[in-house]
């Protein structure tokens, strides 16, 4: 040992495991460590080369002949035969052990220098050959206060903090990354190469690849939704007892957002790449690890040289830079710069993905008797692919506008498309002048739009309407045009014939940000969306010319959603709607030349990547932490009320608000960032809150959201605006401050509490509701008069056993808060329908007329939904709590010419007859 060398600016080095000069990683780390200026190599430890037998061949005499000369060049140091010859470490000097040695042996020798006293130890990866024994080397090197850095150079490598940095600067974050992957061995070398690395191409080769998607994509086993192997690139070799890849193509499909690709050879070449591509159709980025020139001199290495030269030669500065780094973090005590290196978690992290995927991979290239491929089935000729591909397009109707040809290539010459009634009637005439300058036929299935028609009815009403015009099987997609229409044609093609190609065109601001983006498809059926499934549209199409026809009020209620991306994804998305959002609105997003400008583009496309990145990577929503559920941690309840009668957006942005309010008070956002997100609420006029809300409704909404995403509230908060983090706790001190926050501000700004008696029926929530034509005798004279009951208490019960005992009356239908209670008055009263929702009563066809025994507290508002709805209604007793509220009720009932009387039963007996002859 020198000992003029020991000073604090050094780290003494003992190398353990160098193999053959040119042959060995090993080596090239005791070159480099040798030329290191803050390094003296105090021993090396060589147990094969200096073994009896193999230490007087020729490669043990050159072996030893390097020695000399590198004591000559570099300086005395003990050259050792055995590890049991080293003695315990001197700790007055900083100390670092590298190991890199065949992984099996790992363990043993890891655990045998942390007994002899070193706390740096650098080891090769993977680290070992199970997951178990790396556990338990962690745990070993926490509890001895071990620092360990393990070899994976390319953490640190050029090319790939390359790719880190094209990385941070997309905010969209589904993409794909492509890991290539190539060895140089020849054909012949491989059974040695097999040998030498046990451990298995996965482990030895692909591992470089899996450590870069835990440290750098976060990528975790739990992440992994599908592994896939492209079985044309991935060949297998067997070698006597051995058997290993000499090629391997995969990919991980993962709820992340992000797929892994990788592909690995053994024979193929020196190259190193990774092949990044943004969002669902970017171009592929290539970030390579050498240039051209490199990659020839590496490769005419490989032809000269036996063993690992052309490895060493590409890979030489990372190994030096890895180690160098390591070993000013050990001076410089610098915990920060250790914590930047691939350490043990990382190798852990490596081993577990591997212990996840290994298996299926394994078991798709396995072919034997009883496990082979008999044919693949794709759809090549019928059936699309199940991704959907989303296009932004202006104008889809123009005349003479040939893209919706291109995109369908109809057979028959025609195209189905199931269509909003409301939207037909706007756009009629421009469809129709279009069909006739493209030569195609147009065939409209006009169906009642709005939420209200999302139902069971519409579902098969539009099934009977599709099967008259009977589409190719697979050849002719079903086109859905509209708003909430388009969830009910959705969930149509994914039950008719079991599965039917659609295409999705939305025609309001939310279905082009928000609910066209996703595959969900479904109807309402006792609660919200009830029944519906995951079918993905073959294409959707982003036409933002129909926004011109857009309502105020329904494009208030998607900027609710362009809150919630802003609050927890893109800031930059709420600065815009603060700076511009008034005059965008106003504009209905559009220039006066009828098409969006340059800001109402970036708005579109930012809010539309924001959901691609929540959803693009776990289309079925396994994963329940998404920072798109941000606005729907409260909304769902507030929607379910049908006194608030808010529309979607407006329920999401009334949440958005409480939320960020709630975040404010646990210290997630500052009062700066509130009173920005609350100026955009002013300077639209945006819906802070609804009458009749109060804080107890916040409170239920919480544990019911709760149940939903299977018992954890998971609600995503704000930190900072921009970003997110999940909460599954929310004290009732930072609601109950939150509260009376929001209550202050709507003091100061009463215009931002949003009236449902003030809802235009022109711009309301029952838009699109079929009114019921006035009451017509001759209507019911020739059936039984059909009733629907909201409320199955004591009182409803007596009124049914009376309508029970008419011959010109049914009870058709009843609907409860609590289904199960509806469910058991059905069954005594003989009714056929139950229902969890009032609005799904109303809105069914089949009823005739409607009777409210609910609560007095709650006449108004079920009489008016009622009304609303085009239903005759009986009230029970009182009419209304108040005069105010029963002239409202009469006044609506008058306007829609509605048959509404209060259920005064006193004035049908015989007495109060003749007292009026009196």
């Amino acid at each position: 040992m020198n000992v003029a060398a020991m000073s604090p600016s050094v780290v003494h080095v003992t190398v353990i495991g160098v193999g053959l000069p040119g042959e060995s990683i090993g080596w090239l780390h005791l070159l480099q460590l040798m030329k290191m200026p803050n390094v003296v190599v105090d021993a090396v430890v060589e147990e094969y080369w200096l073994s009896g037998n193999v230490a007087s061949s020729d490669k043990g005499m050159a072996f030893q002949e390097e020695m000399a000369r590198l004591r000559a060049q570099f300086g005395d140091f003990k050259i050792y035969s055995s590890l049991d010859q080293l003695s315990k470490v001197n700790h007055s000097y900083k100390n670092l052990a590298v190991i890199s040695v065949r992984t099996q042996s790992t363990k043993e020798i890891f655990e045998f220098v942390i007994a002899k006293g070193y706390r740096n130890i650098y080891l090769e990866k993977p680290g070992a050959d199970s997951l178990e024994k790396l556990r338990e080397m962690e745990r070993i090197a926490d509890e001895k206060h071990v620092n360990v850095v393990v070899g994976y150079q390319k953490h640190i490598a050029s090319y790939v903090n390359e790719a880190e940095r094209v990385n941070a600067k997309w905010k969209l974050k589904s993409r794909s990354v492509g890991f290539i992957h190539h060895n140089p061995h020849p054909e012949a070398n491989l059974e040695s190469v097999f040998r030498q690395n046990a451990e298995g191409m996965l482990l030895n080769q692909c591992c470089h690849e899996l450590e870069l998607c835990t440290a750098k994509w976060n990528l975790a086993p739990h992440n992994i939704v599908d592994v896939v192997v492209n079985r044309d690139e991935t060949s297998q070799k067997r070698f006597g007892d051995i058997e290993d890849f000499k090629k391997l193509s995969f990919t991980l499909k993962t709820n992340l957002g992000v797929s892994f690709s990788f592909l690995a050879t053994r024979c193929e070449g020196v190259e190193n790449c990774i092949v990044m591509r943004k969002g669902l159709g970017g171009r592929p980025i290539f970030i390579r690890q050498a240039m051209p020139d490199k990659l020839d001199r590496a490769l005419e290495l490989t032809r000269k040289e036996k063993g690992a030269m052309w490895y060493c030669y590409l890979f030489e500065q990372d190994y030096r830079d890895l180690k160098r780094l390591f070993i000013e973090s050990i001076l410089g005590d610098d915990d920060e710069k250790y914590q930047s290196l691939p350490r043990l978690q990382h190798a852990c992290s490596v081993l577990e993905l591997a212990a996840v995927i290994e298996p299926s991979i394994k078991a798709q290239v396995r072919a034997d008797k009883n496990h082979h491929s008999i044919v693949q089935v794709s759809d090549t000729v019928c059936q699309a692919p199940t991704n959907q591909r989303i296009w932004y397009h202006q104008g889809l109707f123009d005349p003479g506008n040939q893209f919706l040809i291109e995109l369908l290539r109809p057979p028959k010459n025609r195209i189905i498309c199931c269509v909003d009634d409301k939207v037909w009637e706007l756009y009629a005439r421009d469809v129709n002048e279009w069909e006739k300058s493209v030569g195609v036929k147009f065939i409209p299935i006009v169906m009642k739009g709005g939420e209200q028609s999302k139902n069971i009815d519409s579902l098969l009403k539009m099934i009977d309407e599709i099967w008259k015009v009977n589409p190719l099987r697979y050849r002719e997609p079903i086109v859905a045009m509209g708003g909430a229409v388009t969830d009910t044609i959705g969930f149509v093609s994914a039950i008719w014939r079991r599965n039917t190609p659609w295409i999705r065109i939305p025609t309001t601001l939310m279905g082009m940000i928000d609910s066209s983006i996703g595959i969900k498809v479904s109807v309402n059926h006792n609660i919200k969306n009830g029944i519906g499934a995951f079918h993905s549209p073959l294409h959707t199409i982003i036409d933002p010319t129909f926004l011109k026809t857009n309502p105020q009020r329904v494009l208030k209620s998607a900027i609710g959603e362009m809150i919630k991306v802003g609050v927890v994804f893109n800031k930059d998305v709420l600065d815009i709607l603060s700076e511009q959002g008034a005059s965008l609105l106003k504009n209905k997003f559009l220039d006066p030349d009828g098409l969006p400008g340059d800001i109402s583009y970036n708005l579109l496309i930012n809010c539309i990547d924001a959901m691609l990145d929540s959803i693009a990577g776990d289309l079925k929503e396994e994963n329940l932490s998404r920072p798109m559920d941000f606005g729907h941690t409260l909304s769902r309840w507030l929607e379910r009320d049908e006194a608030f009668r808010l529309m979607h957006g407006e329920a999401v942005g009334i949440d958005c608000l409480f939320t960020s309010l709630v975040a404010e008070q646990m210290g997630l956002i500052s009062k700066a960032e509130v009173e920005l997100l609350f100026g955009i609420y002013v300077k639209l006029g945006l819906a802070a809150s609804v009458k009749g809300l109060s804080l107890d409704v916040y409170k239920t909404a919480i544990t019911q959201i709760s149940i939903h995403r299977s018992g954890t509230l998971r609600a995503p908060l704000p930190a900072p605006l921009g970003r997110c983090i999940w909460v599954n706790k929310i004290k009732s001190k930072h609601l109950e401050n939150a509260w009376n926050n929001l209550q202050e501000k709507l003091f100061h700004h009463p215009e931002l509490l949003l009236d449902p008696d003030t809802i235009e029926d022109e711009e309301g929530l029952i838009e699109g509701v079929e009114i019921a034509s006035v009451y017509n005798r001759e209507k019911f004279a020739a059936q039984k008069l059909r009733w629907g009951f909201i409320g199955c208490g004591r009182i409803a019960n007596d009124f049914a056993i009376v309508i029970n005992y008419m011959e010109s009356a049914e009870i058709h239908a009843v609907a409860a808060r609590d289904l199960n209670r509806a469910k058991d008055f059905a069954n005594k009263h003989g009714a056929c329908r139950v229902y969890g929702s009032y609005l799904e009563l109303v809105t069914d066809p089949d009823i005739d007329i409607v009777y409210i025994a609910t609560i007095p507290e709650l006449h108004r508002q079920h009489a008016e939904l009622a009304l609303m709805a085009g239903k005759p209604v009986l009230i029970e007793k009182p009419l209304a709590l108040s005069v105010e509220d029963a002239i409202k009720i009469k006044e609506l009932a008058n306007r829609k010419g509605l048959f509404c009387m209060e259920g005064m039963w006193m004035r049908f007996f015989q007495l109060s007859s003749i007292v009026e002859m009196l």
